[in-house]
């Protein structure tokens, strides 16, 4: 009773463990395939690549609104404890 039982344990564990190998398998396979198509797609569209200047720009516009998100909440917290006071 108990060879039949790990029997049938071991058929449905090594179904499991192919279906899960051959979904890996088939996952892999289309990565390269995937990997190929945007190699030919990019050889006739390249990317634009991004000026360093844009970036800069970027950069500081965002330092400003971290300066101004900083003020705002200094505001908040100084105008919040005049009120409980």
């Amino acid at each position: 009773m108990e060879t039949e039982l790990l029997k049938t344990g071991v058929f449905v564990m090594l179904i499991g463990m192919g279906t899960v190998f051959l979904f890996l398998l088939i996952m892999i396979c289309m990565m390269h395939v995937n990997s190929a198509v945007l190699r030919y797609i990019n050889k006739y569209c390249p990317e634009i690549p991004d000026t360093p200047q844009s970036n800069k720009k970027t950069a500081q516009n965002d330092l400003a609104e971290i300066a101004i998100a900083i003020a705002c909440a200094i505001n908040k917290q100084r105008r919040s404890k005049n009120d409980r006071q």
